[in-house]
């Protein structure tokens, strides 16, 4: 029997291991068609797809055909298991890979995706050629049946009931975050809008309705079948249609992978016909258990100065062919200085093909405070070791494992990257040569998981794309980055150059750091050395001065001994406005402040570099300047006062006033002679010791001629008493 098929073209971009970005077109399919003119296309099964992360494009012929048998009820049943599963496997869902599609023009209005899932237009397989050629014929004349219209309301769930004679029931699935390695959460929320459509398009037509998923993460209409065709002198009802993921408060969705027509994520039911029975006329947009990706908002991180960040490194070995390690590392290191001084607190993380990426030196960072010095220098010398994975297996662009290993905690992830992703999963399944559906799907669901969090208290993920190139490759990778972080260019993600980045990251490391002032308190032991304080009060006597995220003038450090006062009153809009800040603290029993040089503190302007020129206020504060542009960083020390005494007691007795100090020397006196004991009292602590008493238990209260004693200083006191036997 001869058969119509329709084989569709990619042009395939690739990005070779050891090159940062070569595109290199493959050859398009040329299409093979029965010589009828605007005969629709053979639409094929997608027999066998068992991967439910594949990436669907052409298709292969059917190896069966819904029947057309007299109409019979088809329950319609939910999984039982409310997570979809996925596995690493190639894709088996298409005979075309999806690949990006970099060198192509830029994407219409209302491109086309050839992506058909298993319904098929082929006629059954006892169909002679001759009943083909009529059917063929007849479907020339077809036309639009003007009963259908967008549904007046929005349908939750999946209906339960069955189609009618001549109407499709019409299934998506959608997924959200991830939920373990091997499977997703189904999106509760998520929006579709279904079109009909004249063959296996997936641009425009006529829209029949929408449908919001359940708890399960589907949901369906039923709708009429549009269009009417005939056969052997017979005409049935049929239609095709397609659904289109809409964005809402929750979720946006995942339209396109890429930037061409080949990346469209839409699939085409196929045709459904009038004559099929209500199982066949039932149909899940590409497939069960196949949901469509969709991408969580991006939640709002603090704005404050002093927030708790991840950075991930792309380690993947592109970055040494272009020679950019050295300034990767640099842009690393002068992220953390711009933020050095700050309550921030910083977290390192790696990916190549895994991740972390593959060597000790590119093991993860914990949060680590960067209010101190050594915790920032800490960090540097870690960036600063950051190596280059060797092996061919390990070298790999992986944003799924990067993202799946970030856990919950942060206000933000700082994702850095210098190519699409080649690889997913944990045991770095893909090509590695392009970006595939299959490829960056499952990093959404990752970034899902980040952004989602504990309870709704997730993170924000902002990608940055190094060195991405321009034109169609770089809208594609664009496209991608905001996959993973969000729509908004300059908020959610960005885009930069090597020799840019490091400018590009303290820019958006000091954004909510500027006009302000950081106090960091330091305790000097008294075993030396200097730890942070925490819980010291601190409080501007300025105006429109803030301590915290509240709106007093008075706030406590915290952990790392930091407090943040955000600084207000400017007048101007000028940067070069000025204002004098004046910040005090409460001092604590048992402390004292430790004047650095001549002052209470000392200042830097972390923006610049530069020491600032302060002014003592009082005995515990200081004047500093601030303008709308600094980054201001303060030290405060105070000394820990540890009181300590020593105690050291003679005796003068009757024998010349030679002193007794103990039992080698001490004569016998007999029992009730009057002796004098002197007691040498010494302060031997940190702190002044007040109100000095020596208390001798035998003779009583000692009298002293001093009783304050700064530290190290001494005093004489003495008592009389009588002695007694075995005293």
């Amino acid at each position: 029997m001869i058969q119509h098929l329709k084989i569709l073209g990619n042009l395939m971009s690739h990005k070779p291991v050891r090159s940062r970005r070569f595109l290199l077109p493959a050859a398009v399919a040329t299409a093979m068609a029965v010589a009828f003119a605007t005969l629709p296309a053979a639409i094929a099964d997608q027999a066998g797809a068992a991967e439910t992360l594949s990436s669907p494009a052409s298709s292969a012929t059917p190896s069966s055909t819904p029947s057309e048998v007299p109409e019979k009820a088809a329950a319609e049943s939910a999984p039982s298991d409310s997570a979809v599963r996925f596995s690493e496997a190639p894709a088996t869902e298409s005979n075309t890979a999806e690949v990006s599609s970099e060198a192509t023009a830029s994407v219409p209005a209302a491109p086309t995706k050839q992506a058909i899932p298993s319904r098929s237009a082929l006629p059954p397989a006892s169909s002679t050629f001759t009943e083909r050629v009529v059917e063929l014929q007849s479907q020339t004349t077809m036309t639009a049946d003007a009963s259908v219209a967008a549904a007046a309301s929005v349908q939750v769930g999946v209906p339960s009931e069955v189609p009618g004679s001549d109407q499709a029931k019409l299934i998506v699935e959608a997924a959200g975050d991830r939920i373990s390695a091997s499977a997703v959460a189904p999106a509760k929320g998520a929006v579709f809008e279904f079109f009909t459509v004249s063959n296996d398009s997936v641009t425009g037509g006529t829209s029949v309705g929408t449908c919001q998923t359940d708890a399960q993460g589907r949901c369906g209409l039923i709708t009429p079948l549009p269009l009417t065709g005939g056969k052997n002198n017979k005409t049935y009802k049929y239609g095709y249609f397609y659904a289109v993921g809409q964005s809402n408060a929750t979720w946006s969705a995942a339209d396109n992978w890429g930037n061409s027509n080949s990346t469209l994520i839409r699939f085409n039911s196929g045709e459904i016909r009038g004559t099929y029975n209500t199982g066949d006329r039932t149909v899940q947009l590409r497939g069960e258990d196949k949901p469509w990706p969709f991408v969580r908002r991006n939640p709002s991180p603090p704005q404050k100065c002093g927030i708790k960040m991840a950075v991930v490194f792309d380690l993947s070995y592109s970055i040494q062919q272009s020679g950019t390690l050295s300034a990767y590392k640099d842009a690393g290191t002068s992220f953390v200085d711009s933020l050095k001084g700050t309550p921030s607190e910083i977290a390192l993380k790696t990916f190549a093909s895994r991740a972390p990426a593959q060597g000790t030196a590119n093991a993860s960072v914990g949060l680590t405070s960067v209010a101190q010095p050594a915790g920032a220098e800490a960090l540097k010398s870690k960036i600063n070791g950051f190596t280059i994975p060797q092996s061919s297996s390990d070298y790999y662009t992986n944003w799924d494992a990067g993202l799946s290993q970030i856990e919950p905690g942060y206000d933000v992830v700082l994702f850095l990257t210098d190519g699409e992703p080649t690889r997913y999963g944990a045991n770095a399944s893909g090509s590695g040569t392009s970006a595939t559906l299959q490829s960056v799907e499952p990093a959404v669901y990752s970034a899902n998981q980040v952004k989602a969090g504990v309870n709704g208290n997730g993170a924000k993920v902002i990608a940055v794309g190094i060195g991405m190139g321009s034109g169609t490759s770089l809208a594609a990778d664009k496209q991608r980055l905001e996959l993973i972080s969000g729509t908004d260019e300059g908020s959610d993600y960005f885009t930069t150059e090597f020799s840019n980045l490091g400018q590009t990251l303290k820019t958006m490391a000091t954004k909510d750091c500027l006009g302000t002032v950081t106090v960091v308190k330091e305790i000097q032991e008294p075993t030396g050395g200097n730890t942070p304080g925490n819980d010291w009060t601190f409080s501007s006597s300025t105006t429109s001065v803030t301590a915290g995220e509240g709106t007093s003038a008075t706030g406590q450090t915290d952990a790392n001994g930091a407090l943040n006062f955000k600084v207000g009153g400017f007048t101007t809009g000028s940067n070069t406005e000025s204002r004098n800040v004046t910040i005090a603290e409460t001092q604590k029993t048992d402390f004292e402040l430790v004047k650095q040089g001549k002052f209470n503190a000392t200042c830097t302007n972390v923006s610049t570099g530069a020491a600032m020129v302060i002014a003592d206020s009082g005995l515990l504060g200081f004047t500093v300047p601030v303008k709308k542009s600094d980054v201001i960083s303060c030290t405060v020390i105070n000394k820990k006062l540890a009181s300590k005494i020593s105690i050291v007691k003679t005796a003068a007795a009757y024998n010349g006033g030679k002193p007794v100090t103990g039992p080698d020397n001490a004569p016998n006196v007999p029992s009730g002679t009057s002796v004098t004991w002197t007691y040498t009292v010494t302060n031997t602590g940190t702190t002044t010791l007040k109100n000095i008493v020596v208390q001798d238990d035998p003779v009583g209260t000692a009298t002293c001629t001093k009783t304050t004693l700064a530290p190290a200083e001494s005093t004489t006191c003495t008592a009389t008493g009588s002695v007694k036997a075995q005293q």
